[in-house]
Order: structure tokens, then sequence, then C-alpha cells
């Protein structure tokens, strides 16, 4: 079962009341996944037939890309499939690097392009992820301190000199520990609309999902760099409770229809794309909670809703522009999920989206 259809049965399940689906994300042969809009595998390389890519400016959507990067100091290039960490020194990072990050999946190399680099055709999407603390002044999140929020775990194994590694795991542990906070928000401004005992208790269930994929962030962490850290102060300054229905209603799209579905979708992709086993199931770990977050996200949704039909008109108007080919939303890639995963469940959560394009 590929990673979108997984997370549109899951999704779909979820609001009708059913048992959670429960299955692997199966990938073709050659490692990609098989979902209609992936690559065709037998594309050649096409090297001159891509754009370069070096930095956002560069990118127009998930695609292929020319991706060149300096060759590392054991003078060689690495055969493609293990040059995650290595293209990231190629490309400058999203916009938002707190929230956002980079996906490639190389189809071939390395190319002999240009001197003392290493130059790949990649797959390349940025991703955007979880459930963010939104401040008006943008994402907010605590530093890394040294603590003891990380548990053993056994499996994964060490690579202290990986930077991008290092990155990544802590930009999660401390989205994960944001989104602990932005949960706690989510509760009270559920009680403040009169949600009913259900959703307020996911809410709480899902708030302590968060805590423990912070640790789980930071048990990685420990066991590829060989640090104990925790997060430190999270600063409430700009912090505000929304209660207007209409803005909570926009936060519950964004922030959990559309960030906890993309957030589910790239853990399933990357449970089976993991090197260690253990590291495999932190992320099939992820993936599901994520999932749940989302179904949450559409139920409280379908909730505002009934309370307040005239937002109808809203939750199109937003879903529409965040399905369009050229949206606004920030950092969000127009990509498989959002056409086959959030289109879906929107339509059966709202009905008929808007089509802009036949407009």
């Amino acid at each position: 079962m590929t990673a979108t259809t997984w997370l549109r049965l899951a999704l779909l399940a979820a609001l009708s009341g059913c048992a959670p689906v429960i299955a692997e994300v199966s990938r073709g042969t050659d490692g990609t996944d098989t979902t209609d809009d992936t690559d065709d595998p037998s594309l050649p390389c096409g090297a001159d037939e891509v754009d370069v890519l070096t930095s956002e400016s560069d990118y127009h959507g998930p695609d292929r890309y020319l991706v060149c990067a300096p060759m590392p100091a054991i003078g060689a290039c690495p055969p493609a499939g293990d040059t995650w960490a290595l293209l990231y020194e190629g490309v400058s990072p999203p916009q938002d690097p707190e929230f956002c990050s980079w996906l490639f999946d190389e189809d071939c190399g390395p190319i002999d392009l240009e001197p003392n680099a290493c130059c790949y055709v990649a797959h390349a999407e940025i991703i955007c992820e979880g459930r963010p603390l939104r401040t008006d002044d943008g994402l907010r999140t605590a530093p890394l301190v040294p603590g003891s929020w990380a548990a053993p775990l056994d499996g994964v194994a060490l690579r202290p000199d990986d930077a991008a590694a290092r990155a990544t795991w802590e930009r999660i542990a401390r989205a994960e520990h944001a989104s602990i906070a932005s949960f706690a928000r989510f509760v009270l401004e559920l009680c403040a609309l009169g949600a009913p005992p259900d959703l307020l208790a996911d809410a709480t269930a899902a708030q302590a999902d968060e805590i423990r994929h912070a640790s789980q962030a930071l048990s990685v962490l420990h066991a590829i760099t060989g640090e104990s850290l925790a997060p430190g102060p999270l600063s409430l300054d700009g912090i505000e409770l929304r209660a207007d229905p209409a803005a909570i209603l926009r936060g519950t799209i964004l922030e959990g229809c559309l960030n906890e579905t993309l957030a589910a979708a790239e853990a399933a992709r990357l449970a089976d794309a993991a090197p260690d086993p253990a590291l495999a199931a932190v992320y099939r770990t992820i993936a599901r909670d994520e999932a749940g977050h989302a179904a949450l996200a559409w139920r409280a949704v379908s909730f505002i809703l009934d309370r307040h039909p005239d937002l109808r008109p809203l939750a199109r108007d937003l879903l529409t522009g965040a399905l369009a080919p050229a949206h606004d939303r920030d950092g969000t890639p127009d990509h498989a999920v959002l056409r086959e995963v959030v289109r879906p469940v929107a339509e059966a959560v709202i009905g008929p989206l808007h089509d802009r394009c036949a407009a």
C-alpha cells in the first residue's frame, strides 16, 4: 500500500468512525514510491533537460532537478542512494528552515559536470511538517539545552560527523516540542467553542503524542551524536488564544488538516527509506500518530461548521487555495498528498471544492 493510499484510507476511516488502517507503505523494486505521480524509473538521466537547483528561488514544485554539492573531503563522489546529507550542501535551506526542509530522492549520478563537485539528478520537494506554534512574527520553538529527555534507542548507528542528520533531528525535536504547546492552545480553543468530550479527549491525547515524539527525536539525536539534550524554555510572548470561530477554523485547517497530513505522509515515506530498523520504527510511530492528528483536525472542522455553517465558504476557499497549482501557503508544495489525500477528505467533510483552473 502506498503512502498516499494508506493516508487517504486512514483519514476517511477515522472520519467514518471505523478502525484505523494499519498497513506498511510499499515501494517499487527500485526503491521509489509506487504512487502514480512518481517519475517513470525508465527515464534516462537527462541531466541536460532539468533545471539546476541551488535555492528556493529555483524551485517550481516537486520535480527532477540537477543538484551539485561540493566534493567531500575523501575526494570522491558517493553513488546515488548515499547522498542524503551531501545534497543539502548544494542547496540553501528553505525560507523557513525551522519548519520546512528539502526531501531528495536521487535518480542517478554522480555526473561529471563541474570540477570538485558531485552532481546528481534528483527528485526534490519542500516538505513542511507537524502542527507549529504560530505567532504574528512566524513560528515559535524553544532552544535545545543539555538535558535528559532522551531514552536509550538501540539499533541507530552513531554518526557524530553527519551534520545534516544532526540538524534534521534537532529541527524535528524542536518542532515536536512546539506542537505540545500548539495542542494546548487547540484544547483551550475547543473549550471556547463548546466542543464535545470526544474531541477534547482526543486533542489531549494528541498533546501526549507530541511529548513522546519530542522525546523520540531527542533519543535519535542522542544515538547519532552522543549528546543528551532537552527543550529549553519556550517563550510565550505574543502567543494569543484565538476566540473567534473563523480564526479557530482557519488555524485548524492550516495547522491540522494540511500540516499534520503532510507530516504523516513524510514520516511514512521516511520510515520506508530509513537505514536503521529503530529509526524506521520512530518514523512509523510518528506517521501513525500524525495521521490521527490530521483526522482529529478534520473532525474539529466538521464540528465547527455544524455550529457555524456560515463559515463553510471560508473553509472551501482556504482548501481551494491550498490545492491550487500555484497557491500561497508558506512553503507547502503542491504535490500528490494534497491532490490524492487532502482533496478527497476535504470534499468528504465540506463538499465539492472550487476548481480555479476550470474557472
